[in-house]
């Protein structure tokens, strides 16, 4: 951990010299205070060779204590790439019992709001019978007041770029618990990961272009396909009165 000093380097420099160490110096030290602790890995299956690779975040408490018995529940974020295939978690030390779920092919299933920084989102998660993890799924569906994040890449986008994640819950016998998750410096980690599970950022678009198709009506599919055969040929498009797509 570094120590602020206040000391002549050398006096040839002079005073101006000692007050710009200094400076530099608790720069680096809040720079090292707002960053979180993200721990990360890689693992190679000894039967087959193929790597996956991981980005941990930090064990966060809910902001207020639970009733027992969870009263030491603790919660954090963790990413996974593997094929060239990503998932998020929201991983706890104990299996949480979520109320307001649905019970659907061995998942309980839920939608929560989120909050990234001051953004307020919806997100669908899914949680296998038994386990502590809680992972992001993907699912089209409209909300009047929240925007939706509805799939995995698209999550990991938008909170990488984030300082803050909070997350609320229905857990049984403790109502809604708000779990707040540190985000910074997750951006560069991401990165790391994604290079090299062998994600290219083409590769990355195409997968949102694919998730975000795969959610669209006959006719959303039409409108989208109309402005990007616009965008390409024509340098741009409009719609007219109509709410057709019409090339510029």
């Amino acid at each position: 951990m570094l120590i602020y000093r206040s000391e002549l380097v050398n006096k040839t420099f002079g005073e101006s010299s000692m007050i710009l160490k200094n400076i530099l110096m608790v720069s680096v030290v809040i720079g090292s205070l707002f960053s979180a602790d993200w721990n990360y890995s890689k693992n190679e299956d000894k039967m087959t060779g193929k790597k996956s690779f991981f980005v941990m975040g930090e064990s966060v408490a809910p902001l207020s204590k639970m009733d027992f018995p969870y009263a030491d529940t603790k919660s954090r974020m963790g990413f996974r790439c593997a094929d060239k295939s990503q998932s998020v978690s929201f991983i706890f030390n104990v299996t949480p019992n979520l109320s307001r779920s649905k019970t659907k092919d061995g998942y309980s299933q839920v939608t929560v709001p989120i909050k990234v920084d001051d953004t307020p989102y919806l997100v669908y998660l899914k949680q296998r019978f038994g386990s502590k993890f809680l992972t992001v799924a993907k699912r089209k569906y409209k909300s009047d007041g929240y925007e939706v994040i509805d799939n995995v890449y698209s999550f990991i986008n938008t909170i990488s770029k984030s300082k803050k994640v909070l997350m609320q819950i229905g857990w049984h016998g403790n109502g809604g618990v708000y779990f707040e998750y540190d985000t910074n410096g997750l951006k560069e980690n991401i990165e790391k990961m994604q290079n090299e599970c062998g994600f290219t950022k083409e590769e990355n678009l195409e997968k949102k272009k694919l998730e975000m198709l795969a959610n669209m009506s006959k006719e959303e599919k039409v409108i989208y396909e109309s402005k990007m055969f616009c965008n390409k040929e024509y340098g741009g498009w409009i719609l007219n009165k109509n709410g057709n797509v019409v090339c510029k």
